[in-house]
């Protein structure tokens, strides 16, 4: 059975001289190459900014690490984020709800690889050594680049990247011309498997020192169809609201970074829980819904290369994130549904000095600091009586995870074929459980 995908993507550029034409391309899974089309485009050198919290090549590095720039991203058309690392060396993307995923590298799931986005953590105290869901809270139609780091980074990161680290790197812009500049982006996606509609506008403007960029996504998917008499594979519907802002300011020696993201599924079925499986003949539930699920993310980045004294670059970073996994319940045959009410609040701050006392040696080394507060809550509901109860919660209400971490890293360039590389970090974690 073969399913068609209609894409409409648009572009258009305003600064006086000239607009850019839509483009409209409809995909019968067939390339370029199959249509004996050749590519001009030039493939640049990758470059690595997670592995070692500067801007590198990635040949010239020790990890094993995966850039995967916008172009291959956008080939992939991505219903959520982690379809971008379905494929790729070393990952194994878990899932049991169709709107989400867990990514697996080398073995090593939830609390043990560390997720960044734009330099800030995702990782919060709900992540547990086993899936979850959060990954895919990250609109996966704003992303510029995905980082992958296969093997651990504990020196640079701590603990949570024993397995790996995956940065997400969303759109920045920034423009050199003197007077306004404007560029728009319209996305439209629909494909019959799913009955599915992605859409997105986004708009960026600027000039020389100021550049701001907005965008908006919606994805409504119906349940997925197969071939042959199977039908419709249910439960396997979802939505997605999300909404995104950057101002970019530039001086000559500073820069600032001002960074909102938002993303909402309003109700994603988990459909291992409501399809039998495994030699069962009855679901194990009734009811399981992310009923929601939210991110909020508010991002500041400040940068200063004086190239003074101690140090040559400084990078200030804060952050506030927000995750609501609110659920919805019900055991197979039962009468009692649940309703829980779980969210995350995360404030971070972190502080980087670069530093290149000679030309042969690097040095990178500061801090860090979260604190997260979690607040829970469940309330089962008897449908036949009506009757509403307070339970225990899933995660202990008003506990809070504070972290405080100090690294370094050196970097010695020995000769033209052999770096040497070493480095230590410091983690203080101050945990209150009521």
């Amino acid at each position: 059975m073969l399913h068609h995908i209609v894409v409409a993507e648009g572009r258009r550029r305003v600064n006086g001289i000239s607009i850019a034409p839509v483009l409209l391309i409809v995909s019968l899974f067939l390339s370029s190459n199959q249509l004996g089309g050749q590519s001009d485009v030039i493939q640049l050198e990758a470059y690595t900014v997670t592995a070692t919290h500067e801007r590198q090549k990635v040949y010239e590095v020790p990890p094993a690490v995966v850039v995967l720039e916008q172009d291959q991203l956008n080939r992939k058309s991505p219903s959520n984020l982690p379809d971008l690392l379905r494929g790729e060396t070393g990952v194994f993307v878990q899932q049991t709800t169709p709107g989400q995923g867990a990514p697996m590298i080398r073995g090593l799931i939830g609390s043990s690889i560390l997720i960044l986005v734009d330099g800030m953590r995702l990782n919060s105290s709900f992540f547990r050594p086993a899936p979850n869901q959060y990954f895919a809270l990250i609109d996966a139609q704003n992303v510029e680049r995905i980082e992958l780091i296969r093997g651990a980074a504990s020196s640079l990161y701590g603990s949570d990247a024993m397995g790996g680290v995956i940065q997400v790197i969303t759109p920045t812009p920034s423009y050199q011309t003197e007077n306004w500049d404007f560029e728009g982006r319209t996305l439209l996606r629909v494909a019959s498997a799913d009955d599915s509609l992605t859409a997105r506008l986004s708009l960026a403007g600027g000039k020389r020192g100021f550049a701001f960029g907005a965008g908006i996504t919606f994805q409504d998917f119906g349940d997925l169809r197969a071939g042959g008499s199977t039908g419709d594979q249910k439960p396997s519907a979802y939505k997605v609201h999300a909404v995104d802002g950057k101002i970019f300011l530039v001086g000559e020696t500073h820069d600032l970074l001002l960074n909102l993201q938002y993303l909402k599924q309003p109700n994603t079925l988990r459909f291992d829980e409501l399809v039998p499986g495994f030699g069962q003949t009855e679901p194990a539930s009734a009811v399981f819904n992310f009923e929601p699920n939210s991110r909020l993310f508010v991002h500041g980045r400040y940068r200063l290369h004086p190239a003074i004294g101690f140090f040559d670059e400084l990078t200030i970073n804060f952050s506030f994130q927000q995750i609501d996994d609110d659920r919805r319940t019900r055991a197979f045959e039962s009468t009692r549904e649940i309703r829980e009410f779980n969210q995350s609040q995360t404030t971070g701050i972190t502080l980087q000095f670069t530093s290149n006392p000679d030309t042969r040696l690097k040095l990178i080394y500061g801090g860090e600091i979260y604190l997260d507060e979690v607040s829970s809550g469940r309330i089962t509901h008897d449908l036949e009586t009506g009757e509403s109860v307070n339970s225990l919660s899933r995660f202990a209400d008003g506990s809070a995870i504070d972290s405080y971490a100090a690294f370094f890293q050196a970097e010695f360039q020995a000769s033209s074929r052999l770096t040497l590389t070493g480095g230590a970090r410091v983690s203080i974690f101050d945990i209150l459980i009521p």
